[in-house]
């Protein structure tokens, strides 16, 4: 089961299966306390195999003290890149006070976290220089039981250019979720033409950001002929995977999509 919180501007994703529990970003400190950590305990999650950060942006990763403390993961993911961060460095300050390591990933790398499901690596390459957090940002692909969901984070055009030439084809998902760059546009019709998505699930908008045009935005999603969550609506969206089905349930409006294994 992955759970994308509704975290408004910022951004979280839980991912579980019967072996592991794996936290991907962890909101702001206010998110955590009054979102993230009364679902980790609601479904029984009493300390994380991992807790991954995909960049430095505090409405991602304000909380990463909070959730080190609170949570005790056995492992800490983070890309090879460095930024100007000021809630990364302090999170990096408090794992060296805590004497505990991290894991430096990179394109390729692979995680296998049980009953059918694993974590791979796409983006940032060690050499990916960029001006901004968003464009460095940890970009990965899950497989549930065959279904592939590929988190974007906070990405926008120059990584889904990246991706498309080192990856093509093999970038195609049945789920995208898409986060908002702070100022590059996101979903071009060539990253969607590469990915094929079947649902595709979208962040909030900032008003105070300089992102992509909406109506156009909107207008390329139509023409994919995907199922649309917007978290505007239908809040945190959790995905439930089996061996036949993906399904899909939006948990403010109830709205579902189940995809079919092909």
């Amino acid at each position: 089961r992955l759970t994308v919180f509704d975290l408004g501007e910022g951004g979280a994703h839980l991912l579980r299966t019967p072996q592991n529990a794996w936290l991907i970003d962890t909101g702001s400190a206010n998110d955590f306390r009054r979102i993230i950590d009364p679902a980790l305990r609601a479904t029984g999650v009493a300390r994380l195999d991992a807790l991954v950060i995909t960049h430095g942006d505090a409405d991602h990763i304000g909380a990463g003290t909070i959730a080190i403390e609170a949570m005790r993961p056995r492992r800490f993911i983070d890309s090879v890149l460095a930024d100007r961060s000021s809630a990364r460095r302090n999170l990096h300050g408090t794992l060296r006070s805590a004497d505990l390591g991290k894991s430096l990933i990179l394109p390729g790398d692979t995680d296998r976290l049980g009953d059918g499901t694993s974590v791979r690596i796409l983006h940032p390459p060690k050499d990916g220089a960029s001006r901004t957090a968003d464009d460095q940002a940890i970009v990965a692909q899950i497989s549930m039981q065959g279904f592939r969901v590929l988190l974007m984070s906070d990405s926008g055009a120059a990584t889904e250019n990246a991706l498309i030439k080192q990856f093509g084809d093999d970038l195609r998902s049945d789920v995208v979720v898409f986060g908002r760059h702070g100022e590059d546009i996101t979903a071009t019709d060539a990253f969607l033409r590469a990915v094929q998505p079947r649902v595709i699930i979208l962040n909030r908008a900032d008003p105070f950001r300089d992102g992509s045009d909406e109506p156009a935005l909107r207008a390329r999603f139509a023409s994919t002929g995907a199922e649309i969550f917007d978290q505007e609506q239908c809040g945190a969206v959790i995905l439930t995977a089996d061996r036949s089905r993906l399904e899909i349930r939006g948990y403010l409006d109830k709205s579902t999509a189940i995809l079919t294994a092909p």
